[in-house]
């Protein structure tokens, strides 16, 4: 049997510290069934957080901010602010509580 301990499924601590951001190969293809409270690649998404201005591009495959490629919503609210969120609910997509 093949020894599964060292692989690693999430990003370390050290590199979201850092900020390392994800390269294009490290960016899973999306479903070919997109999540409906997704916007259409090539939308793009305004935020204002900690009085710093931040836009975020829909792509097919994940998400760009400042040049830097990201798998999903959450992966871009978690670079941002150092800490886990639901990406949908930190750039407005949905409201707490509600369905979509």
């Amino acid at each position: 049997m093949a020894d599964d301990a060292d692989l690693r499924t999430t990003i370390s601590k050290a590199a979201l510290a850092e900020k390392i951001p994800l390269v294009a190969s490290d960016v899973k293809a999306l479903a070919v069934d997109r999540d409906p409270r997704l916007p259409m690649p090539g939308t793009v998404l305004t935020r204002t957080y900690k009085r710093n201005p931040l836009q975020i591009k829909v792509l097919h495959q994940g998400f760009e901010i400042a040049g830097h490629l990201y798998p999903s919503l959450t992966a871009v609210a978690k670079a941002i602010t150092g800490s886990h969120c639901n990406g949908f609910l930190f750039f407005g997509l949905v409201q707490k509580g509600r369905q979509p």
